[in-house]
Formats: structure tokens, C-alpha cells, sequence
């Protein structure tokens, strides 16, 4: 964007106010409070999901596999992610909030760039460490297997070879500073925004129906069917995100305002959180079938709710026996369908066959 010599670059927005508004550089409506509280909330999630998947590992002395290790991986960039994301919380606004020489300042051109590249390695390890676990757990499972391996492979070529682009258009050459030349230069890495996210979508749609076959041909009541299915299902929200960002991305092709480009990174963060989350799964339900539905506190607050609940049916006349508890407010013995995830030996897939399940967390 060129100026009228001798005008301030600093005083001029990047776009003009539909309302015809004058500018606001020092307040203006941002998307800063939605960051910061998605960057809180998440990270302290992803955070305590990996911390309880490695407990989880050393309680059942499990060898350390690759989806581990992307896992702490996808952890460890998702982070960086957010925190690079904060730090740009400048551009965070509308167009014409922002001035021409905000954007062309060598400090916010490196601070687009390196959250451009750094999607790459983010992509490609909270990807991978969905489908490794897919294959440690399902491994009898050929179809799956083959099926993991192609996408595995897929990823690799297409995360990491996006990247060397980024270098190229979106570093400035040696000897060179960063300055509004390289931020114009990295805009023409947008040509692959549209296909990066409709792939990323797809493996969103993918990830998530993946095991789905399997756990139905398990011979299972209803019951244990949806609770298992529900360890995996918090892969709907990727694909969620996902399509979200597709559509962002039809935008910027189309706009390239900042508003459109904070909101893509927003969904991009929370995606990507999401896929740490659901590859801990497996472990954060062992970690509460074995661990937590067993210890004393949270069995003495399930007694105080069957006791109260026992004395509001008394109040209505309704008899707390056909609900499983006798008189003194205890559960009668009898067994919970969803208090273990045990499958029984005559499943389709028997519980040798899938043992990588129990390895991952979830008991069969």
C-alpha cells in the first residue's frame, strides 16, 4: 500500500470504517478477550490431559510409543501456538483499527510469519498423534492399519513440504531485515490456504469415524456401546472447528481482512487443541475407571447423592428401591453397566486381539 510522501503511516488505518467512523488505534473492539480466555482454558485441558496420560503410561509400565511421543509433541507446538498468537494480540481487530505502518513494521511481519510457519510442525503432530494411537490400538485390524500408514504418509509429504515455501516467501534473504517487502511477499503462500484446510477437514472427518466400524461390531450392550463410542467422539469438535475453518479460509481468499485472518487463527488453536484432547482420551477414561471412581472422595460424594436423592423420592412417594438403593441410602449390589469398559471374550474383536486398547487406556 503506497502513501503521499511525508504522510504518516501510523495515522492511516488499512481500511477504511463502513460506518465512517474515524479510526481507533488505542481501544478498539478486538478479539483479544476471546484469545485469552480460549489460550486459559485449553491449555490448562491439553495440559492436564497429557500430564494424566503419562501417569496413566507409568502406572501400566507401557512402553513408550510414537503416539506418545506426538502427542507430547502436538502438546508442546499447540502451546507455542497459542502463546505466539497472544503475543500478536495487536492485530487482533478490524481493518480499520489497524495502521498502514503497524503492518508494515518489520516486528508485526515477523510475528505473521512465524505463526505461518510454525502451522506446519502444529498440523502435521496433532495429526499423527490421533492416527498412531488409532494403530497401537486397533493393530489386528488390517484395513486400519493400511489405512493409518497412507494417511500417515500423506501427512508427512504434505505438512512438511508446505514449510520449505514458508522459508522462502515469508523469511526475508540474508542480510536482509524483516519489512513490509516480505509481508507482501508471504501473501502469496494463501494459494495453499484453501486446499490446507479442506485436507485438514477431511482428517477431522476421518479421524472421527475411523474406529467407529470397529467398536460396533463389538458384541456390547447399548449402554457400554455409547460409552466407548464417546471416548473417541470428542473428535466431533475437530471436525467442527474444521469446516469453521475452511469457511475462514474461503474468506481470506476472498477479503484478506485481519478480522477474518484472528478469527481462522482462533478455530485453527482450538482444533488443534481439540485433536491433543481426543488422542488423550483413551488415557483420561482409564484414569477415571481405575483411578478416580475408586478413591474414597469420590465414592464418599456418590454415597451423600444416593442419600440425598433416596430422601427426595421418600418426600415424593416414590420408592427409592426401584431406583437400586435400599433404605439406608447405599447402593444395592448390583452391577453397573458403565463402571468398567471390559469387553466381554465373545466380541467380534476378542480382548487378545485388541489388548493395544487396554495398553492405550481403555480396558477390554
Amino acid at each position: 500500500m503506497s502513501l503521499p510522501p511525508g504522510v504518516d503511516p501510523y495515522v492511516v488505518p488499512l481500511a477504511n470504517n463502513p460506518s465512517g467512523a474515524p479510526p481507533n488505534f488505542e481501544d478498539p473492539p478486538s478479539l483479544v478477550p476471546h484469545f485469552i480466555t480460549s489460550v486459559v482454558i485449553l491449555t490448562t485441558l491439553t495440559t492436564s490431559a497429557v500430564i494424566s496420560r503419562a501417569y496413566v503410561n507409568l502406572r501400566a509400565k507401557r512402553k513408550i510409543g510414537w503416539d506418545d511421543v506426538c502427542c507430547l509433541f502436538a502438546w508442546v507446538t499447540t502451546t507455542t501456538y497459542g502463546g505466539l498468537l497472544l503475543n500478536a494480540h495487536f492485530l487482533l481487530r478490524h481493518d480499520w483499527d489497524i495502521s498502514v505502518g503497524t503492518m508494515m513494521n518489520g516486528r508485526t511481519v515477523q510475528k505473521t510469519s512465524t505463526i505461518g510457519m510454525f502451522s506446519s510442525p502444529l498440523y502435521f503432530f496433532c495429526k499423527a498423534s490421533v492416527l498412531l494411537l488409532y494403530a497401537r490400538v486397533f493393530h489386528p485390524v488390517m484395513w486400519l492399519q493400511w489405512t493409518v500408514r497412507g494417511m500417515m504418509v500423506f501427512l508427512f509429504f504434505w505438512a512438511w513440504c508446505s514449510l520449505p515455501a514458508q522459508f522462502v516467501y515469508c523469511a526475508p534473504k540474508p542480510g536482509k531485515p524483516w519489512d513490509a517487502n516480505v509481508g507482501l511477499l508471504c501473501r502469496k503462500t494463501l494459494i495453499i490456504a484453501l486446499p490446507q484446510g479442506a485436507i485438514s477437514m477431511v482428517y477431522d472427518i476421518v479421524m472421527f469415524v475411523l474406529p467407529l466400524p470397529i467398536i460396533f461390531k463389538l458384541h456390547l450392550p447399548l449402554q457400554r456401546k455409547v460409552g466407548l463410542t464417546a471416548v473417541f467422539a470428542t473428535g466431533a469438535i475437530g471436525v467442527a472447528t474444521g469446516v469453521l475453518g475452511l469457511y475462514f479460509r474461503v474468506l481470506i481468499t476472498i477479503e484478506q481482512q485481519m478480522w477474518t485472518v484472528a478469527r481462522l487463527w482462533l478455530v485453527n488453536y482450538v482444533e488443534n487443541s481439540v485433536t491433543v484432547l481426543v488422542s488423550c482420551a483413551p488415557a483420561l477414561a482409564s484414569l477415571w475407571n481405575k483411578h478416580v471412581k475408586k478413591s474414597d472422595a469420590w465414592m464418599s460424594l456418590r454415597t451423600s447423592f444416593v442419600r440425598s436423592y433416596w430422601k427426595l423420592s421418600s418426600r415424593h412417594g416414590s420408592g427409592a428401591r426401584s431406583a437400586g438403593y435400599n433404605s439406608t441410602g447405599a447402593s444395592m449390589p448390583q452391577g453397573h453397566a458403565g463402571d468398567s469398559m471390559e469387553l466381554p471374550k465373545h466380541a467380534v474383536y476378542t480382548s487378545t486381539q485388541l489388548s493395544g486398547v487396554e495398553h492405550a487406556g481403555v480396558r477390554y
